[in-house]
């Protein structure tokens, strides 16, 4: 199995991912979780389409991106108990986005 990777980035840095990518200019093709006044924001940009969904907690954020075959209204309605144990098959990694990419 493969480790999933997930990137923490600021709301800042939102911001300037989704202007660059609205501009068509490059951006990493990869999933993004953001914290923004006490929710997270998911935002999958695999396939370069930008997808971006609000939850309540960050498991249902990081459930939603690494669990496809999971709408958010679904993952919206899963008690955390059963979230645990769907992010319990996947091999995952929350990495500082800053870390990893220098420059945006």
């Amino acid at each position: 199995m493969n480790l999933m990777k997930i990137y923490k980035i600021s709301y800042e840095i939102f911001g300037e991912l989704y202007s660059k990518w609205a501009q068509g200019l490059t951006i990493p093709n990869s999933l993004f979780i953001c914290p923004k006044n006490n929710k997270y924001l998911a935002i999958d940009n695999e396939y370069n389409n930008f997808f971006i969904e609000e939850f309540n907690t960050k498991k249902q954020a990081i459930c939603w991106l690494i669990r496809n075959d999971f709408s958010k209204r679904e993952i919206a309605e899963l008690k955390t108990v059963k979230i645990d144990k769907l992010l319990s098959k996947i091999d995952y990694k929350i990495v500082d986005y800053q870390k990893e990419f220098y420059e945006l």
